[in-house]
């Protein structure tokens, strides 16, 4: 990941399919090689 980023917890149950990411159960994976970009807030919506 970038420096910087930040990722939030999602709510519990939480399910989410992007390009970038992916939530299961309320947890947020990040695909192996994923580039995420400095300064980057992952959070739900």
């Amino acid at each position: 990941m970038g420096e910087g980023v930040i990722s939030h917890p999602f709510p519990a149950g939480a399910e989410l399919d992007a390009e970038d990411r992916v939530v299961r159960d309320g947890i947020v994976v990040a695909p192996k090689n994923t580039l995420r970009h400095p300064g980057k807030y992952i959070e739900p919506e």
